[in-house]
């Protein structure tokens, strides 16, 4: 595969004499730059070419952004896809234990993050799509930063298209900033005439049908529609189908299998089509041939309910900086289209920017996962923005009540296997005590399908997870 010349190219080299000088690097470069993957494989060349064999490990958030990766730069390196260069996520992995240079999803390091012989052979750890603020990144800026204590030779590179860099600057007390910013193609905006409600009803639909219509006129290639949910989606296929019944409709949403996501990802013929996803589809990953977005201006962040405790999705407007990256989509390869269902004035009442997930996060499984690592002192752990108080004393008694942290913040037996589990912490429990009523296939089942992960759960509980519980209980 020939490589097409990238914006980030000619400052690889230089990108890469700051990574080797063991200083953290904050990599800010924008959107379609090719950071992704031309900056670790050009740091594995490095490597490779001074017989070094530390691991680089990138940690991407979505799964399909570390099999497209990963496969991207074996294809354009003449490498080898799970010997020279693999991935891991939940699942499915493709590597060996030398394969020098891994992408992996945020949940599957924190699995991998308490294997202290991994640990030992990682020496740079890229951070990859930082701007979304996922709870789990922050905890791994945070462990990552402390581990360096302790392993001076562990590299950290946090990489994004806009960050607050001020802030990651003041927090690692000394680091490189790499600013790369590229002209953009042209977007071309259209916004409609009414307001935005908070609302994915029937007057919602009917504009989305006349918005895709009016798009499918004016575009010469595919189409990618951001929805909140895999309900919406469904719902937007019903009502598109009988306007535009000659149209493939394909669906991109962190639940479908990775095979699933794969498919829709590399395209297979040159039929024109519409693809509707969820924000799986807002960066990392490039869907060729797209030249028009349709913006929903909406998605479901999970927020905690103070009544009750535990979280919950919740509708709510994306931000200034999301609208920006997804109308992006349409213009990574050429000049695109952008309709944005909401009115110009809306984007006044608009977030600027992501807002944290650890600020609205339970912290169930994020302190569970600090005791594992041997943390006691929530509170004065290496947080970059630290969550209240109040929050993690709430989570703390939670995470005692359910027996799975001591009261000086031990975890226990019980609470190592939860934390390992693939589902969330609530669901975790919740399985521990149906099983003690119920089949092993039934709760694994019914688990499987709140939480909704891959049916693979299933056959993994009966393998290992209900064997490890029942020594657990019969234990004195």
């Amino acid at each position: 595969m020939n490589k097409v010349p990238l914006p980030i190219d000619p400052h690889l080299k230089n990108i890469t004499e700051k990574i080797l000088s063991q200083v953290p690097v904050i990599l800010n470069a924008s959107p379609g730059s090719g950071k992704t993957t031309r900056v670790p494989a050009e740091l594995l060349r490095n490597l490779i070419a001074q017989k070094k064999t530390q691991k680089i490990i990138v940690i991407v958030p979505k799964r399909i952004s570390a099999l497209s990766a990963a496969t991207r730069i074996a294809e354009e390196n003449g490498w080898s896809l799970g010997i020279d260069i693999g991935y891991m996520v939940r699942f499915e992995s493709k590597l060996t234990a030398q394969t020098q240079l891994i992408f992996m999803t945020d949940g599957m390091f924190l699995k991998k993050y308490t294997d202290a012989t991994f640990m030992k052979q990682v020496g740079f750890l890229f951070l990859d799509e930082f701007h979304e603020r996922k709870s789990s990144l922050d905890l791994i800026l945070g462990i990552s930063l402390e581990q360096k204590i302790l392993q001076d030779d562990l590299q950290i590179i946090v990489m994004s298209a806009t960050m607050d860099v001020q802030q990651l600057k003041k927090y690692f007390g000394q680091a490189h900033t790499i600013e790369i910013q590229i002209p953009p193609f042209t977007v071309e905006k259209n916004y409609l005439p009414t307001v935005q409600r908070l609302a994915c009803d029937k007057d919602f639909f009917e504009q989305l049908k006349l918005t895709t219509l009016e798009a499918w006129s004016k575009s010469k290639k595919d189409i990618l529609i951001f929805l909140p949910g895999m309900r919406e989606i469904n719902k937007a296929i019903e009502t598109l189908k009988p306007c535009l019944p000659q149209v493939q409709m394909d669906v991109l949403h962190g639940s479908l299998s990775l095979d699933d996501q794969r498919k829709i990802v590399v395209k297979n013929n040159h039929q024109r089509r519409i693809v509707l996803a969820t924000n799986v589809a807002e960066s990392s990953i490039t869907l060729p041939d797209l030249d028009c977005v349709i913006d929903s201006g909406l998605e479901k962040n999970t927020q905690v309910e103070k009544k009750i405790g535990f979280s919950r999705l919740k509708l709510n407007r994306i931000s200034i900086f999301s609208a920006t990256q997804r109308e992006g989509r349409a213009a990574r390869t050429n000049d695109g289209l952008c309709f944005k269902l909401w009115h110009l004035f809306d984007e006044r009442s608009m977030p600027a920017t992501i807002r944290p997930e650890i600020l609205d996060s339970s912290l169930h499984f994020e302190l569970l996962f600090l005791a594992s690592c041997g943390v006691q002192d929530f509170i004065r752990f290496s947080w970059l923005e630290a969550p209240k108080m109040s929050a993690v004393q709430h989570a703390s008694k939670d995470l005692i009540s359910w027996k799975l942290l001591s009261h000086d913040h031990h975890i226990t037996q019980l609470g190592k296997l939860v934390v390992a589990s693939p589902v969330n912490i609530v669901n975790s429990v919740l399985f521990i005590e149906l099983l003690q009523t119920q089949s092993t296939e039934f709760t694994a089942e019914l688990i499987a399908r709140l939480d909704d992960v891959d049916s693979r759960f299933s056959s993994i509980v009966k393998t290992n997870y209900a064997n490890d519980l029942e020594r657990i209980f019969d234990s004195p």
